[in-house]
């Protein structure tokens, strides 16, 4: 049986043919490119679950992560989007310690730690 392999649909190719359907999945499991997707996937939820523990809403991480994924973002764009985030909101950044806020400070303005601590030292935490 002739197949449009441009039209061909893994349901099909399952019924049809499941020795190949097999060879296929265990050949992309084991690629470096599936492997490398899946510690960048694991990295992305590690660094979320990271600023869970910072005090940061679910509501406010999780829509930021799931793009992260889906997107193919790298933990440094993460990192930047995360802390645009929290610059932009008042409520997430009264749960950051001091350091976290400076260091959110010196990611947005570049300069030094010290000054960014100077300069976030009046903010109130609630």
């Amino acid at each position: 049986m002739e197949v449009d392999l441009r039209t061909l649909t893994v349901d099909q190719l399952l019924k049809e043919r499941p020795d190949l359907f097999k060879a296929l999945q265990t050949e992309v499991l084991q690629s470096e490119t599936f492997k490398k997707e899946r510690q960048r996937i694991l990295a992305i939820v590690k660094s979320v679950h990271h600023n869970f523990s910072r005090g940061i809403e679910k509501e406010l991480i999780v829509p930021i992560e799931m793009k992260a994924i889906s997107e193919g973002w790298s933990l440094d764009r993460l990192e930047i989007e995360v802390n645009a985030l929290l610059l932009g909101s008042a409520g997430a950044t009264n749960k950051l310690s001091h350091l976290d806020r400076a260091k959110l400070y010196q990611n947005k303005y570049g300069c030094s730690i010290t000054d960014a601590l100077r300069a976030t030292a009046g903010q109130i935490k609630s």
